[in-house]
């Protein structure tokens, strides 16, 4: 009957939203508790390296290396990776201290092959730990000295927390992009992270063990190669750990269409990642009881927050058409609760880390994002698929 095989198909579609739904929600709540007060971080002895990957950065870079050089200690390097540079990006990092390592090649275009360029030169030395630190970002006070030793503590990679700082104008769009950062690299993390459980890399602020990084390649032109190295390293049994005390500040670039360019990147690079990391995750999860794994895959299957909230609205409204004309009730059941954590998950995260951005102005822009993202998901499954690009800065 096709009123029954509609309903068990808006069944499964708003328990699959639940499955997300229940990790978010688990997230905020723990993630909701007051911080406590950081602490300085420890002197550290083991040396450490910084890698750098630039593409056309020679006006962002200075502000990262001088963040970067105060918290060097002997023997420490930082390299920067020129990556196909068309502007002064290798003579300016070469002003600011760093060692360069020029790359061209048209033919391997990516982030990914310019953060293995960058290991690559590090083939003759021997770094307890490896930082990998985007050229558009800077570092907080102590961030070098908080990873090294949560990388030496746990023997595991570790993400810092990626703080986007508010431009000098911001407009309604960019309050809710903030909002939405918040929330995907400050507060989920940071909740996993209390209940023992994992975090993605986020390439930026990221570091490694030295026995970690020599054994994988980041050669890759995938679009979210960061989070795609954290999840294979998952499936190896060594997941990435969140340190909230560790912080790399960025901001949205400046123009309309360099902020659309970067979320339509995410968009896609996150839709790979779910088509081919999910299943694999939740097969080691049963199949190792691995909780980490769980988790991971229940984080991967929650989409960015404008398409999720669009995703339980629209779920819910078919589901109620279902009932009104059938009186079917279990789909319209599945949906109002997926609505109803949506809408209580939003709550907590505006509570926790929104309350300074997000007002009746934005809110009204939130149709807008979603419609925004959403063109950006049926481009995806057209097969109209972004290639990595440089965000334009202006």
């Amino acid at each position: 009957m096709v009123s029954q095989a509609a309903q068990s198909i808006l069944a499964i579609l708003a328990a699959l939203t639940l499955v997300a739904v229940a990790a978010l929600l688990v997230q905020a709540i723990a993630g909701s508790r007051r911080p406590e007060p950081s602490a300085r971080a420890s002197p550290r002895t083991a040396p450490l390296a910084v890698v750098i990957p630039a593409h056309d950065e020679a006006g962002a870079l200075p502000a990262t290396l001088e963040s970067v050089t105060p918290q060097l200690h002997p023997g420490d390097r930082v390299i920067v990776v020129a990556d196909n540079c068309a502007d002064a990006t290798a003579e300016v990092a070469r002003r600011g201290g760093a060692e360069v390592v020029v790359r061209q090649d048209a033919t391997r275009v990516g982030k990914g092959f310019a953060l293995q360029a960058g290991v690559d030169a590090l083939a003759g030395s021997t770094p307890n730990v490896v930082v990998f630190l985007d050229a558009d970002c800077v570092l907080a006070a102590d961030a070098l000295d908080h990873l090294a030793n949560s990388c030496q503590r746990w023997r595991a990679p570790i993400q810092a927390s990626y703080e986007l700082t508010a431009p000098q104008t911001e407009d309604s769009h960019e309050r809710l992009s903030r909002f939405a950062w918040r929330i995907r690299t400050g507060l989920r993390p940071r909740g996993y992270a209390r209940l023992g459980l994992p975090c993605h890399l986020l390439g930026a602020g990221m570091a490694l063990p030295w026995e970690i990084v020599r054994s994988v390649r980041l050669a890759s032109p995938h679009l979210a190669e960061d989070v795609l190295l954290g999840l294979d390293l998952a499936l190896r049994g060594t997941p990435a750990r969140f340190c909230p005390e560790a912080a790399v500040l960025s901001q949205l670039p400046p123009s309309a269409r360099g902020r659309e360019e970067q979320r339509t990147r995410w968009v896609h690079g996150h839709l790979q990642l779910v088509g081919s990391h999910v299943w694999p995750l939740l097969r080691r999860a049963t199949t190792q009881r691995d909780l980490a794994a769980l988790a991971l895959a229940a984080d991967l299957l929650a989409p960015p927050l404008s398409v999720l909230t669009g995703v339980a609205a629209a779920l819910w409204a078919a589901a109620l058409i279902l009932f009104a004309f059938t009186g079917l009730w279990l789909a319209l059941a599945l949906s109002s609760l997926a609505m109803g954590g949506v809408t209580l998950f939003l709550a907590l995260c505006w509570r926790a880390c929104g309350r300074d951005l997000i007002g009746l102005r934005e809110l009204a822009r939130i149709p807008g994002k979603i419609a925004s993202v959403a063109t950006m998901v049926v481009a995806y499954a057209a097969g109209r698929r972004s290639a990595w690009n440089r965000s334009e800065r202006s």
